[in-house]
């Protein structure tokens, strides 16, 4: 995995919270919340118990990719064994997704393409 800038947004020209600001503001609760609902992970707790630790401790603000990495891999490693995908790649997924409100753009989305359509017309999502 390269390392980088924790932002995960497509728009970077706005002004909005990125990545490294929901890591390092956001309650264990929220994290694992966002964790668990668009990441499927199964250890969104551990996963979220971790961050909130290592911001306790004192550490220095999470800003690059390979910081949070390692912060999840420390606690995510040990039950993800069997599995050929990162440990972490699930949570940075549900960072991004919310990061860049991606469901609520798809629900938009939809209901646009609907109201767009003829009567009698169809539509097809994959």
């Amino acid at each position: 995995m390269n390392d980088g800038p924790l932002d995960m947004r497509y728009n970077r020209i706005e002004d909005t919270p990125n990545a490294a600001d929901f890591v390092n503001t956001l309650s264990e609760v929220k994290l694992t919340r966002i964790f668990d609902d668009y990441g499927e992970e199964k250890y969104a707790k551990e996963a979220a118990k971790a961050i909130v630790r290592y911001r306790n401790r004192g550490e220095n603000p999470f800003k690059t990719t390979s910081q949070l990495r390692d912060c999840l891999e420390s606690v995510l490693r040990h039950w993800k064994t069997t599995k050929k995908v990162h440990p972490a790649t699930q949570c940075f997924q549900a960072l991004r997704i919310a990061v860049n409100h991606e469901l609520d753009h798809i629900e938009s989305g939809l209901s646009n393409a609907v109201d767009s359509l003829l009567r009698g017309g169809r539509l097809a999502v994959i």
